[in-house]
């Protein structure tokens, strides 16, 4: 984890091929959404944030904090239909799957 990061690089990618989908129909993430994720991966000392769908039509976002893929996902209405508030308590939550994952418990969230 950084501090005190400057730019946040907030990106939707394709699960399988690892191709962006910021262009594709549908996959756009909205600005509020941006504003909102930028904001809460600076607070807590995150660069780049990933949501990985399975395809442009999944209804499953897996998480990504910098370089560390999380076994967790929050459905994808929360993202396009920028629940803001929901994000934020979704990441908290996956937050803590990030934690559980560097102290070596990844094991219990498979």
């Amino acid at each position: 984890m950084q501090s005190g990061c400057a730019v946040t690089t907030i990106e939707i990618r394709d699960v399988t091929t690892g191709e962006s989908l910021a262009e594709t129909e549908g996959c756009q993430l909205p600005e509020a959404l941006r504003r909102c994720a930028s904001a809460w991966a600076d607070r807590n000392g995150f660069s780049r944030l990933v949501f990985w769908r399975e395809g442009p039509n999944g209804s499953k976002l897996w998480i990504q904090f910098d370089a560390v893929r999380l076994n967790y996902w929050i459905p994808d209405h929360i993202v396009f239909s920028a629940q803001l508030k929901s994000l934020e308590e979704q990441l908290d939550y996956a937050l803590g799957a990030h934690h559980r994952n560097a102290a070596g418990f990844v094991n219990f969230d498979h």
